[in-house]
């Protein structure tokens, strides 16, 4: 490859990442512009970021892109001087074309060089909004743009002081590496007190990158929740309701892996509490509330986790509804006695849904489910917590990081296991009356029943050894506790998360794998299955 089509390439490049941060940009301002339609420095902040589009999108050569933001550019122009009021309308106009000038970027980059008959016909109506002359759906307008896989490539912006010290680091380490060498060039009794202290140095430098690598990786978590602003309006708008949104903790930083995944679940959530939560403004007036109701997206540090949170001031999981619903399914028995925490679980089973009518939203069963097993596979758990009238709070607990794990090692037969030290409630020592015999049983543990799963057996571990005395390891999901039981409990570990073979990633209670100190491979265990497994 030459250097001229590295060039050309690598500007392309930031060009498509500049113009997502402008689209971005956009769509969150003019929302905030809708309920502040006279702030002047809001329509500079749009009117700037169309400018930018429409400059950048010349620059490369994608002329009929920049005829596209030159158009928004005029309409953005004649509401900043005050020739054309904001309203509703045309803030849904807009938003609607920003969606649609994502997907020219993409074929632009694909080789597009004429913008399809639909962005045309919004191009129209653009001009037209600003002669008074806006006529017809909006939607109807953008539903016939046709849909343009966006590029898979993941990238990540990183500040250019953490690259400097992963770089020294590095130099270190090559130093480090160097003395360690020469350790073991040399001969005589002193070449083992020089390996010790090379390869005491190398692993701490070896630590001291792995720090630097999950720090690169770590991201501010507002600007994923920010973006919910305009899932929130739009769902507002369907539902007849009045929703402002509010964020906390938006400094907080996790993963950019698992930032990246937060999307569907986080709007699912806010789906359930636009559907299910918020009142119209007619019934908060009659019960004394602000006819605006609040969602807030949060995020907290907990522990060594993140807590990730949705929260509305609208009616609560109605508990007698849901029960309902649950024994009309077929979901739990007739005059069964629930806890809200056993309430509040029914909301993530598989098609359960309290709504009347199926809707584009809600009735089909789909949504919450989704949440618990997107958290699942992100190692995290998820609470409810509500008051009738007043409102709920949907957490998510997550950790910091994909790439390192706690967790507690444990040997059953031939092979070491990780369980993640997050679903650890505790760990006991089996005397003869709790142990069983097969795969899984119940067992009495401190007066309760308690499901197991013997580990060896279930995995396909079991060397023919017999262990005198077995060890229980008790773990707890949304989908409840269970016991896992183990040979032997070697400690905790902080492990590297290791990619799954092939062959190995349809493995039943194993989510990943990981190289212990010693070079040995171990096996991650994924407790919400091993859970499943054992309550049958």
């Amino acid at each position: 490859m030459s250097d001229e089509s590295f060039n050309v390439e690598e500007l392309l490049r930031i060009w498509s990442a500049e113009s997502e941060e402008n689209l971005t940009t956009m769509e969150q301002t003019l929302i905030v512009l809708e309920n502040a339609p006279g702030d002047q420095e809001v329509l500079h902040t749009i009117f700037r970021a169309a400018h930018t589009l429409k400059g950048n999108s010349a620059s490369v050569g994608f002329t009929h892109l920049a005829a596209f933001a030159h158009r928004m550019e005029d309409l953005l122009d004649r509401l900043r001087s005050g020739r054309t009021a904001v309203s509703s309308e045309i803030i849904t106009t807009l938003l609607r074309a920003v969606d649609v000038m994502r997907g020219l970027v993409p074929a632009a980059l694909a080789g597009a060089t004429e913008l399809p008959a639909s962005a045309m016909e919004l191009i129209d109506r653009l001009a037209a909004i600003g002669e008074g002359a806006m006529n017809g759906d909006v939607a109807a307008v953008v539903a016939q743009q046709p849909a343009i896989p966006a590029a898979s490539a993941r990238r990540l912006r990183v500040d250019l002081d953490k690259l400097d010290v992963l770089l020294n680091l590095t130099g270190e380490m090559t130093i480090a590496a160097g003395r360690l060498q020469r350790a073991l060039d040399l001969a005589g009794a002193s070449a083992n007190v020089a390996v010790g202290e090379a390869y005491a140095e190398v692993e701490q430098r070896l630590a001291e990158i792995q720090e630097q690598v999950t720090r690169i990786r770590m991201v501010p978590v507002g600007p994923r929740l920010e973006q919910q602003a305009r899932t929130i309006r739009d769902l507002a708008q369907s539902k007849n309701r009045q929703v402002r949104l509010a964020v906390e903790g938006g400094d907080v930083e996790l993963d950019a892996s698992i930032v990246e995944q937060l999307k569907d679940p986080l709007t699912h959530m806010i789906r359930n509490a636009v559907d299910h939560g918020v009142e119209t403004p007619e019934v908060r007036r009659q019960r004394g509330k602000d006819p605006v109701a609040t969602i807030t997206l949060g995020a907290r540090h907990d522990g060594g986790a993140v807590a990730i949170f949705v929260r509305d001031d609208g009616a609560g999981f109605n508990r007698e509804r849901i029960a309902a619903r649950a024994r009309q399914r077929g979901f739990i028995a007739e005059g069964a006695a629930l806890t809200d925490e056993e309430v509040h679980r029914i909301v993530f089973l598989p098609g359960f849904s309290t709504a009347e009518e199926v809707s584009e939203t809600s009735g089909r069963g789909v949504g919450m489910d989704v949440v618990q097993r997107n958290i699942s596979a992100l190692r995290g758990t998820i609470s409810i917590r509500s008051e009738e009238g007043k409102g709920s709070t949907i957490s998510i607990r997550l950790p910091l990081t994909l790439a390192i794990i706690d967790g507690l090692a444990v040997w059953a037969g031939s092979e070491r296991f990780i369980v993640p030290m997050q679903a650890v409630e505790e760990c006991a020592r089996m005397d003869s009356a709790m142990r069983a015999a097969g795969t899984t049983g119940i067992i009495h543990h401190r007066g309760q029943p308690l499901p197991v799963i013997r580990l060896r057996k279930m995995l396909g571990t079991d060397d023919g050894r017999v262990t005198p005395r077995e060890n229980l390891v008790v773990v707890r999901s949304a989908a409840g506790a269970a016991g896992i039981i183990a040979d032997d409990l070697v400690g905790e570990v902080h492990a590297v998360i290791k990619p799954m073979g092939k062959l190995l990633q349809r493995v039943a209670g194993v989510a990943g794998s990981t190289i212990f100190n010693d070079g040995g491979v171990g096996f991650i265990l994924d407790v919400p299955s091993l859970i499943e497994a054992a309550r049958g």
